[in-house]
Parts: structure tokens; C-alpha cells; sequence
């Protein structure tokens, strides 16, 4: 069962590789890319991962690739609006994401009243 509550891209990356016990080199070998990519991707130093390297990395660890960008496990019937957003939201830090959902928390409560 995949964890609630890992915020970032980081935190899910690193759960998956470390949930398929593998170290930071072999998975980088396995996708194809090197050990600093993968820690900058784990500790949110690359913010905005290639997208390409993240589905393989979900592959790798057999995990959904939507869960490690998103947060959630399928992306299935989402649009491109709503993907789009959330890669710009994923480019936030915490503080500015956590805004975001406190603003759109009061729009969806707004509605519907």
C-alpha cells in the first residue's frame, strides 16, 4: 500500500526506491541516468524532473508514475488542464503549495454555499 502524506516528488521518489530496496546507484543505472540525478530528484533539489525518467523510475519500483509526480495513483480520466496544473503546483514550494490549497479551499467552499 502506498503511504499517505509525502508532500513532494522528493519523498515519494525516495520511498519507492527504497520500498524496492534499492540503493541510489542501482537505480540509477536501471533508468539510465546517474546517482546525482536521482539524489537532486529525492532531496527536491530538481524540482521538475524529466517526466520520461520519473515513469520509468515508478516502473522500476513498481509503482504508479502518477503517484510519484502527483501523489495519487492514476492519472486515468484527468485532463490535460488538471495535469498541467499539477506539474506547475509540484514546482511551488511547500509555503506556496500550501497557499494554493488554502485558496482553493475557500473557492470550493464558496460554491457551495
Amino acid at each position: 500500500m502506498l503511504p499517505n502524506g509525502l508532500k513532494t516528488i522528493g519523498e515519494r521518489a525516495r520511498w519507492a526506491r527504497e520500498n524496492a530496496n534499492l540503493r541510489q546507484l542501482g537505480l540509477a543505472a536501471l533508468i539510465h541516468t546517474s546517482q546525482q540525478y536521482v539524489s537532486e530528484v529525492e532531496t527536491n533539489k530538481n524540482r521538475n524532473p524529466d517526466i520520461q525518467k520519473m515513469v520509468e523510475w515508478g516502473e522500476v519500483c513498481g509503482v504508479s508514475p502518477a503517484w510519484i509526480l502527483f501523489g495519487f495513483a492514476e492519472l486515468e480520466g484527468l485532463s490535460k488542464e488538471v495535469i498541467d496544473f499539477a506539474l506547475l503546483y509540484n514546482e511551488l514550494n511547500e509555503e506556496d503549495q500550501d497557499t494554493i490549497r488554502k485558496m482553493t479551499e475557500i473557492i470550493v467552499n464558496k460554491a457551495k454555499k
